[in-house]
């Protein structure tokens, strides 16, 4: 089964990918467009995936039984895996939130189709980041269509600690199956480790997002794809609130500190219009609060950019915000030395 216009007896081999023999590099043998060929076991699964369409999953070609075996034919990629991209370590938290984003909306689509196809098998070898930050979901030899009819999976398959306890028998596998292994590389992107290995257990903004994702009873997990989106700011209104500084985070805290430094950078301004001496003070103190709060909020990542702060030591990021407070107080003593001299 093949899309229109596509023949695979026009593609020569040239090389096995990443030394795996069953997975071939291919080119056109006039126009030289690349593409890749999978050796599959068992029933084509490539079948399920020729008529899907969506930015963050990899095209499918074609698929063929053949007296060889079975293969899938597909777009090939320029990039990485997220395997390759965390063998040097974590990723920052705006890559890892932008990519797992991306992965969600593929997701999505899957789960969308009718019947929904469980991909079963989400894991950072399966993942791919092209050269241009785009990120495509691959490998679907695990893929299943979904059946409410089915007590529990009949083939367990799947990447241990990616893998969902009812991978393993407990239960059939559903939309859920794949939110647990979003939350287990959510977690390993954001740390460099999965949330089974307790040494590098993460605590930042988005802990009840990964530990909801990775809960052992599926009715705990979030019903679907959708509901991991809002959670994650990326659908209604949360798509807007999200990308506000400090509405980023589930925090209750941050948010309400949010609400007092906005609502201290008001009286700031007008302050500056106003020669009040109540609101010239409050416009003071606003000043004196924007360096901390700038550093609590953390907008457009800024602590992953300042020397010092974007230290992975305790003590540098510790010095860095003592020394970055200050030299704003210093700043602010200065200015504050200037407007007074101004002051008739």
């Amino acid at each position: 089964m093949q899309h229109e216009n596509f023949n695979p007896r026009e593609y020569d081999p040239l090389e096995d990918l990443r030394g795996n023999e069953r997975v071939t590099l291919m080119g056109h043998n006039k126009t030289g467009k690349q593409i890749v060929r999978k050796a599959v076991g068992g029933k084509n699964k490539g079948q399920q995936l020729l008529h899907v369409r969506h930015t963050n999953l990899v095209e499918m070609l074609g698929a063929e039984e053949t007296d060889s075996g079975c293969y899938t034919y597909e777009e090939y990629i320029n990039g990485k895996t997220l395997a390759e991209v965390l063998a040097d370590g974590s990723v920052p938290e705006e890559n890892a939130l932008k990519w797992i984003g991306q992965l969600c909306s593929a997701v999505r689509v899957l789960h969308e189709q009718t019947p929904a196809i469980i991909h079963r098998d989400i894991k950072p070898g399966n993942v791919l980041v092209s050269d241009e930050g785009v990120i495509k979901l691959i490998d679907f030899d695990a893929a299943k269509e979904y059946s409410s009819a089915k007590s529990r999976d009949t083939e367990l398959i799947g990447t241990p600690d990616y893998a969902a306890p009812e991978q393993y028998g407990f239960a059939p596998s559903d939309p859920r199956t794949d939110i647990y292994a979003i939350g287990v590389l959510f977690h390993e992107l954001l740390t460099g480790s999965k949330p089974n290995e307790t040494n590098t257990r993460y605590n930042g903004r988005y802990k009840h997002i990964i530990q909801t994702c990775t809960e052992l009873d599926p009715g705990r997990r979030y019903r679907n794809v959708r509901e991991l989106e809002r959670q994650l700011g990326m659908r209604g209104i949360g798509r807007v609130t999200g990308k506000i500084p400090g509405f980023r985070t589930g925090s209750w805290w941050k948010k309400l500190l949010a609400v007092v430094g906005y609502i201290a950078a008001a009286v700031l301004a007008i302050s500056t219009v106003y020669e009040d001496p109540t609101l010239l003070l409050l416009g003071c103190f606003a000043a004196l609060c924007v360096p901390p709060y700038l550093l609590i909020a953390n907008p457009m990542s800024l602590r992953e950019k300042l020397p010092l702060i974007k230290s992975k030591s305790v003590p540098a990021k510790t010095a860095g915000f003592i020394l970055y407070i200050l030299a704003w107080l210093l700043l602010f003593a200065v200015l504050a030395a200037i407007y007074r001299t101004r002051i008739p």
